[in-house]
């Protein structure tokens, strides 16, 4: 219907012959096709948005764990610092 429309176009309001017009469309379908063809191998599938949900998923458990670790871990290192300052502070007063 489009190519109709298209077509009509050419001829009536660009004044160009059957033919030429007939060749631009076919020319501007090919042009879309094949730009539509190179554009669906972009295209993300189910699978493929799955797959990248349970890696996205992974990610953020690892990236959580770490966190968490990081977290302990200072803790600790401040317990430390905090108990061997009140030894130092305690030594002093003595």
């Amino acid at each position: 219907m489009n190519q109709i429309r298209l077509y009509e176009l050419f001829r009536r309001e660009l004044h160009i012959s059957d033919d030429k017009a007939a060749e631009a469309v076919y020319a501007v379908q090919e042009m879309t096709e094949s730009v539509i063809t190179s554009k669906k191998d972009l295209l993300a599938t189910k699978e493929d948005l799955y797959s990248f949900k349970s890696e996205l998923k992974k990610d953020l458990q690892d990236t959580r764990d770490n966190l968490y670790r990081a977290i302990y871990l200072s803790g600790i290192l401040q317990f430390i610092a905090m108990t061997g300052s009140l030894m130092a502070i305690i030594k002093l007063m003595k």
